[in-house]
């Protein structure tokens, strides 16, 4: 006999009855997608301009490159750690 999820005729409850009002559903979890977009692309300018200024200034190049990463790297992160798994 099978019980749960794995039961034929299985349906999980509504968003009401789960305890998830009405309207709260995804408005913020855009505006941290968002801002998590904003970093990457960010980030993609710093690479490219890591190599513009790497004649002028090797430092400046290496910040840039190494921020280009860290920043890349928080843009996936943010979504992964902040914004909750979906159904």
């Amino acid at each position: 006999m099978r019980t749960g999820v794995d039961a034929p005729g299985f349906r999980m409850p509504c968003r009401a009855a789960r305890g998830v009002p009405r309207g709260k559903v995804g408005g913020m979890k855009v505006v941290v997608f968002l801002f998590a977009f904003a970093i990457m692309i960010a980030s993609f300018f710093a690479f490219a301009y890591a190599f513009q200024f790497g004649e002028e200034s090797p430092i400046l190049a290496i910040a840039l490159f190494t921020g280009g990463i860290l920043g890349v790297s928080a843009s996936f992160a943010i979504p992964f750690h902040l914004l909750g798994a979906t159904d």
